[in-house]
């Protein structure tokens, strides 16, 4: 993505991120389906769709989604800021805080 692109996973994912959190899921799940389009196996979009299903209520879905990403950063650096925010996540779907 290009600095300005409001068309990338860069602006997206912050943008679903922001949604879910305020509990705009029609809305998150819109610029998730846009983001999908081209980023579907990408781990940071299967973290914002872990996060959004857990959001919705879904946590089988979200945790189907959550594992995908889990998987790709299996051998990432431990402080790597997106899997510390999926494990953060499955702490969350396994009860934890």
């Amino acid at each position: 993505a290009q600095v300005g692109d409001l068309t990338g996973a860069g602006f997206f994912l912050p943008a679903i991120a922001a949604a879910t959190a305020a509990g705009d899921l029609a809305q998150a799940r819109a610029w998730l389906a846009e983001l999908e389009t081209t980023e579907a196996g990408d781990p940071n979009t299967q973290l914002a769709r872990a996060a959004l299903e857990r959001a919705a209520g879904n946590p089988a879905a979200a945790r189907a989604s959550l594992d995908r990403a889990l998987a790709t950063w299996a051998k990432a650096d431990a402080d790597h800021l997106p899997l510390l925010r999926a494990r953060r996540l499955a702490a969350q779907l396994d009860g934890g805080p």
